[in-house]
């Protein structure tokens, strides 16, 4: 009975010291971490070591398809907003009007606040904040600089990084919280990520030397070789900015935050059965794509071309230059000559022509059939002594 005694002795103090040590006072604004314990149809329930679990409102974590952005058992850094009798609330950002002590709670605490971007203004943006006038530099509204129009009217988050004057002087930092995001996507990019992962993304700028694609919050860049199995000039020939499209993964440089990237890889090669489309001794008809000193690169589909050599070129006459008899884009029929798989090349010739050897044998036939008897047998003589 006794030892019956002690044991629900040490049970109470173990629930007592338990009791005890969690927490029951928080101050406004303090960063606060907690466990998603529960998710139901108005707020997220987070426990963080206190009598009663945190709640923030579930709209402050949906996505723009209202999709929530946590899950039962996530870790999740939020901010102390204040008691409502039992309830302890919280907050991801500060958001609607709010008095000066509001933000100097945000700005000592770190707590985003919401701000709308109201004009553009000497170096930078006025912005507002729950009725207060704050800045932000040109250098903190975006991770890269862009159109000031394009941020005028938008709803943003910002950081506070100064605070003075009671509210009369803030300026904002939205770049910080864009610099943590993409850091935590980093970390999540690295574990989902790998090297010939085939994934969806969004075309962010072209450039010259090709394309910049955002996949999932960081950025890859599409050589302009790595846009099209076919000859890309330009860029923006293949791919527009805000296209959404599949690309391949060639490298991940973790260190050096580059990911090199291919569109064309990630589609059908053309070249994986040329040998079927294309059999030795077809005519076909293709298009003129580029002119060299010693031949015109025939296009026989997207990806797939051919040399014709400026040696069948000239139909039996003598020419310089490919552009003597072609020009680029013209439309021309071809036969398959010769494929090399292995090297990706075809070798086309043009219908009628013929080499050397058979234009030579030829042309003695037809002096043969051009010859009487007599002259024929003194003329095959001396055929004989050419060897021929």
């Amino acid at each position: 009975m006794s030892s019956s005694k002690s044991e629900n002795s040490n049970f109470s103090e173990a629930l007592k010291a338990g009791v005890d040590s969690l927490r029951t006072e928080f101050s406004p604004g303090e960063k606060v971490t907690g466990v998603v314990s529960i998710i139901d149809p108005k707020a997220v329930f987070l426990d963080i070591g206190a009598r009663s679990e945190g709640m923030i409102d579930k709209e402050e974590l949906l996505d723009e398809d209202g999709n929530v952005t946590v899950a039962e058992g996530d870790t999740l850094e939020a901010y102390f907003a204040g008691e409502d009798g039992d309830d302890l609330w919280l907050t991801t950002k500060m958001q609607g009007k709010v008095d000066d002590s509001k933000l100097q709670n945000a700005y000592n605490a770190g707590i985003p606040v919401e701000g709308r971007v109201k004009q553009e203004i000497s170096g930078g943006f006025e912005v507002d904040v729950g009725g207060f006038r704050a800045f932000c530099p040109y250098s903190q509204i975006a991770l890269r600089s862009g159109e000031a129009e394009a941020y005028i009217g938008e709803q943003f988050l910002f950081n506070i990084i100064e605070y003075e004057g009671q509210g009369r002087n803030i300026v904002l930092s939205r770049r910080e919280l864009l610099e943590k995001e993409a850091e935590k996507q980093k970390e999540e990019a690295k574990e989902n990520l790998n090297q010939g992962d085939v994934v969806k993304g969004t075309v962010t700028k072209t450039k010259d030397f090709g394309a910049f694609v955002d996949i999932g919050g960081i950025e890859g860049l599409i050589p302009i070789s790595e846009l099209a199995w076919e000859r890309t000039e330009k860029t923006e020939d293949v791919v527009k900015e805000g296209e959404e499209i599949k690309v391949l993964i060639r490298e991940i440089d973790w260190e050096n935050d580059r990911i090199s990237l291919s569109l064309r890889q990630a589609q059908a090669d053309p070249w994986l059965n040329v040998t079927d489309n294309y059999p030795v001794g077809q005519r076909l008809s293709g298009t003129v794509t580029k002119l060299m000193p010693f031949g015109a690169f025939v296009q026989l589909e997207p990806g797939v071309e051919g040399l014709l050599h400026i040696s069948k070129l000239g139909q039996g006459r003598h020419i310089n230059h490919p552009q003597e008899v072609v020009k680029e884009q013209q439309e021309i029929d071809v036969l398959i000559e010769k494929i090399d798989t292995d090297e990706r090349r075809i070798s086309l010739t043009t219908p009628g022509q013929k080499d050397a050897s058979e234009e030579e044998d030829e042309d003695v036939q037809q002096y043969v059939d051009n010859t009487d008897e007599n002259e024929l047998g003194s003329m095959q003589d001396e055929l004989d002594k050419l060897g021929l």
